[in-house]
C-alpha cells in the first residue's frame, strides 16, 4: 500500500505511524531530514520483543552515495566503508543493523532515524536477530541454509523529496504486523491503512478466510505467510504448480487481439501479446 500525498504550504507536518511495531515520520516541507520516530508495541502480541530484540537496517539511496547508520557519530556514511562481522553460517556480513534501544532519542523521549531529502530505499527490520546482507544488497529470505531463513523480517519502502511515499511490503512475505496511519496536523488529511490486528489475531483470520490451496503458503515452523513463488505447493512437481496455468491461458488469449493500457501519474503504458510473450 502506497500513500502519496502533496502537502499545501498550510499543512507543515506529516505523520506516518505503523501500528503494532509503531513508526512514526513527521515531515516539516523542504526540510532537509524528517525524522521517522519508532515506538515498540509488540507486547500485544503473545511473541513479543524488547527494544534491544528490534534490529533495523537502512538501506537507502542518497544524494553521492549508498547510506548506513552510524549511531556513534549520529550521521549517514558510505555503506561501501562499513565494518563486517561473521554471521552464524561463517560468512561475513556488513555491520549496518541498529538496535531500536541504539537509536537517538528526542525531547520526548522517542527513538528516530532522521532521514535525509533526496533518499530512496528500505528500512529492514528484524524482530528478534539481525537482518543479515551485505552493503546494499537485499537480504536473501529465502535460502533454508542462510541466516535469514527462519528470522522475521519486515520491510518499509520509502522516498523522501518533496512528496513522502512510503509502504510496507508484502511482497515475498508477512512476518509481523505493520500499518501506517498518516494525518496533517492541521486536521487537513488523515488515512489508516495497513494491519492492525495482532499477529495471532491475523492468523486466525488467515486460517479461515484464505482458501485450501493458499493455506500452504503459511509456514508453521517459521511462522510466516510467503507468496506463492516461494511456497513449496506452488513451485515445479507440486500440487499446486499449474494452480494460475487457466488465468494465464485466458489473460493471452484476450490479449491477442486487444493492446492492455495502463496509466499511472499521466504516463501510459501498453502491452501486446506476441506468442508466449507479453510486452
Amino acid at each position: 500500500m502506497i500513500i502519496k500525498r502533496n502537502m499545501s504550504p498550510g499543512s507543515k507536518l506529516l505523520k506516518i505511524l505503523f501500528l503494532v511495531f509503531f513508526v512514526n515520520a513527521y515531515q516539516i516541507l523542504q526540510a532537509q531530514s524528517v525524522p521517522y520516530i519508532f515506538k515498540n508495541n509488540t507486547q500485544v502480541n503473545k511473541l513479543s520483543y524488547a527494544s534491544d530484540e528490534i534490529y533495523i537496517y537502512p538501506q537507502l539511496g542518497m544524494p553521492g552515495m549508498n547510506g548506513y547508520y552510524n549511531v556513534a557519530t549520529n550521521t549517514w556514511l558510505d555503506i561501501n566503508t562499513a565494518p563486517s562481522f561473521l554471521g552464524p553460517n561463517g560468512a561475513t556480513y556488513t555491520a549496518a543493523n541498529i538496535r531500536l534501544s541504539d537509536l537517538p532519542i528526542n525531547a520526548r523521549g522517542q527513538h528516530y532515524l532522521n532521514i535525509p531529502r533526496g533518499s530512496s530505499g528500505r528500512l529492514y527490520i528484524g524482530f528478534g536477530d539481525p537482518v543479515y546482507t551485505v552493503r546494499a544488497n537485499n537480504p536473501i529470505l529465502e535460502d533454508p541454509g542462510g541466516p535469514n531463513y527462519y528470522n522475521k523480517i519486515e520491510t518499509i519502502e520509502l522516498t523522501y523529496g518533496g512528496q513522502i511515499y512510503t509502504n510496507t511490503s508484502r511482497v515475498d512475505r508477512y512476518a509481523y504486523p505493520i500499518g501506517e496511519e498518516l494525518y496533517c496536523s492541521n486536521g487537513a488529511f488523515y488515512d489508516k491503512v495497513g494491519e492492525t490486528l495482532t499477529h495471532e489475531q491475523l492468523l486466525a483470520k488467515w486460517k479461515i478466510f484464505v482458501n485450501d490451496e493458499f493455506q500452504n503458503s503459511y509456514d508453521p515452523l517459521r511462522d510466516i505467510i510467503t507468496q506463492m513463488g516461494h511456497t513449496r505447493y506452488f513451485q515445479e512437481g507440486n500440487p499446486g504448480a499449474d494452480y494460475f496455468d487457466e488465468f494465464i491461458d485466458q489473460l493471452f488469449a484476450y490479449y491477442q487481439t486487444r493492446t492492455l493500457r495502463a496509466q499511472w501519474n499521466g504516463i501510459v503504458r501498453t502491452a501486446t501479446v506476441s506468442g508466449t510473450t507479453m510486452r
